[in-house]
């Protein structure tokens, strides 16, 4: 029996090796050619030490990315995998511009994961970072490669914008339609937002300005607090479920049905649309848009 548990462990030990073998000889392979099939893409150069303050975070070796395109009216535009800070700026205009830095420890690292940024079938334009390998039971024997990212939007307001799995603060500009957030870590401020919102699964302080609220707003699993700020006269209905926090409308014509333990009822001036809250733990806030972010 002893000799079989023996031979057990020496054939688990040879397979560990092996793996870690694998690894060693796939971070020394030749990088890919992402770079030069795709001409927005360059090659990767070593940061400088006097690098600008809004790259200090970044690590010493990077990738730049820059890209233009046309877009429709009211089309998605949605951003996913992004582990860095994410600036969204909007004008009135038909184009959008995309400037993406990566940074990694070193070269071979950019080989980790894959960057797509396009406009697919609908029209929506994507920018996604995906890891290139699936995680498997020998991933746990070596260590996934430290990726940072900063990531720049130029786009006309007339467009839908969708994040997740994000890991970074967003900052948003003024949009003339709908915002989704599904999956992030991080605070996100919006300086304008119409028609709905979804914000979904976010670990951070959520601080949005709502105008021509149409359809609504839901939100769900927060852990932080939210500011949601109007800019013209509201008409809507709340209704929390399982909140831990403090509720608090500064709007006028509030009026409490309910309130008690998690849950909270409330009818905003006549009623209407709807703003819906389950999981949040943190102080829910309805404020003008001219209030400053409650404490």
């Amino acid at each position: 029996m002893k000799g079989l548990k023996g031979l057990a462990l020496i054939l688990a030990l040879a397979l560990v090796a092996l793996s870690l073998l694998s690894r060693f000889v796939q971070t020394r392979s030749a990088p890919s050619s992402d770079a030069a099939s795709n001409p927005g893409l360059t090659t990767p150069v070593v940061a400088k030490s006097d690098a600008a303050s809004s790259a200090q975070t970044d690590l010493p070796v990077k990738q730049e990315m820059r890209e233009q395109f046309t877009l429709q009216p009211n089309v998605m535009v949605y951003v996913s995998g992004i582990n860095g800070k994410l600036d969204v700026e909007t004008s009135a205009t038909d184009k959008a511009e995309v400037y993406l830095v990566r940074s990694v420890r070193h070269a071979d690292d950019f080989e980790e994961r894959n960057v797509s940024v396009k406009i697919d079938n609908d029209g929506d334009l994507g920018i996604t970072i995906r890891n290139n390998h699936d995680r498997n039971i020998w991933s746990a024997f070596g260590s996934r490669k430290d990726e940072r990212h900063r990531l720049l939007l130029k786009l006309p307001r007339n467009v839908q914008f969708k994040a997740s799995r994000m890991n970074g603060n967003l900052t948003l500009g003024e949009l003339d339609n709908s915002l989704i957030i599904h999956g992030l870590s991080g605070n996100v401020k919006a300086a304008r937002v119409a028609t709905s919102a979804e914000l979904e699964g976010i670990n951070g302080n959520l601080d949005v300005t709502f105008a021509n609220l149409t359809k609504g707003v839901y939100t769900n699993g927060v852990n932080g607090n939210l500011d949601l700020r109007f800019a013209d006269t509201v008409n809507a209905d709340v209704e929390l479920r399982g909140h831990n926090g403090k509720f608090n409308s500064e709007l006028p014509n509030t009026t409490i049905k309910e309130q008690k333990h998690s849950r909270v009822e409330a009818r905003i001036g006549n009623g209407g649309v709807s703003i819906e809250g389950n999981g949040i733990n943190g102080n829910f806030n309805l404020l003008a848009a001219a209030k400053a972010a409650s404490k």
